[in-house]
């Protein structure tokens, strides 16, 4: 092979080798692009979330509290239910 050949073959490949990066950076870049959107979209989201939650923030140690005072009455309740059904001469639906 002559000189002459070999370069324009070195040539071509590092032409080939910029054309594939550049195709890989477009790629990227558009991937990118949708992830940029998909963030905007979640940020409005959340934007909206706070809006319609910040009425119920203050109120919020009140409803832990009764739905702690219900959580603790279950097994309790659980436990007279169980009592009622299993009562003699009473039937269980």
């Amino acid at each position: 092979m002559s000189i002459g050949l070999l370069t324009l073959l070195t040539i071509i490949d590092i032409a080939a080798l910029v054309g594939v990066l550049a195709l890989f950076l477009i790629l990227i870049s558009n991937r990118l692009n949708n992830i940029n959107a998909n963030l905007a979209d979640s940020s409005s989201t959340v934007t909206g979330i706070v809006a319609h939650v910040e009425p119920i923030i203050p109120g919020v140690g009140q409803i832990n509290r009764t739905l702690g005072v219900i959580a603790g009455a279950l097994p309790l309740l659980y436990g007279l239910t169980e009592k009622i059904v299993a009562q003699p001469g009473r039937r269980a639906n």
